[in-house]
């Protein structure tokens, strides 16, 4: 078993990895906005979609390293909250409080708490975009239901002389 001191240089690595990490989200999540606000459902020139899910996937990526990160953050939390008796809920609080803690490890988890408000922001103005599209979309797929029934209409009759006559007679 690692000592307390020997758990918080630990933490302090591991934390400072998972800021690079979370930075790298941001990162992404932002350029996703990006193309998000960029598209324009009349423009097939362009691949948002083939865009947003190569985004996806790197997303993906760097948040499959962050869990692992947990995983590791999990093994010392244990560790530290039965050597400093800190409690469940609050022992990262309780232990950057301590006299164990560093001005590094401070100075750490304060970044990751902006970062991650930040990724939250964005993330919240990312999921408005994708519903403001979506709306967008569907009043599009009205208009043209609403083509399709007025040219069905327009088309079922036949045209002689600028004369309609319906099928039916």
């Amino acid at each position: 078993m690692l000592k307390a001191k020997q758990i918080v240089t630990s933490l302090t690595k591991i934390y400072s990895s998972y800021l690079e990490l979370c930075q790298q989200v941001l990162a992404l999540t932002l350029q996703q906005q990006k193309i998000l606000a960029e598209i324009e459902i009349e423009d097939s020139e362009i691949d948002y979609l083939g865009q947003l899910e190569e985004l996806l996937q790197e997303k993906g990526t760097v948040i499959e390293k962050l869990a692992e990160l947990e995983k590791k953050v999990l093994v010392h939390r244990e560790d530290i909250i039965k050597k400093q008796n800190l409690t469940e809920e609050n022992w990262l609080l309780e232990l950057l409080e301590s006299e164990l803690s560093t001005e590094e490890l401070k100075d750490i988890v304060a970044k990751l708490v902006k970062v991650s408000r930040k990724l939250e922001a964005t993330d919240e103005k990312n999921q408005e975009l994708i519903q403001s599209k979506s709306n967008q979309i569907t009043e599009e797929i009205k208009q043209i239901k609403q083509g399709v029934k007025i040219n069905k209409s327009y088309n079922s009759r036949l045209r002689i002389h600028s004369t309609y006559i319906d099928d039916k007679s």
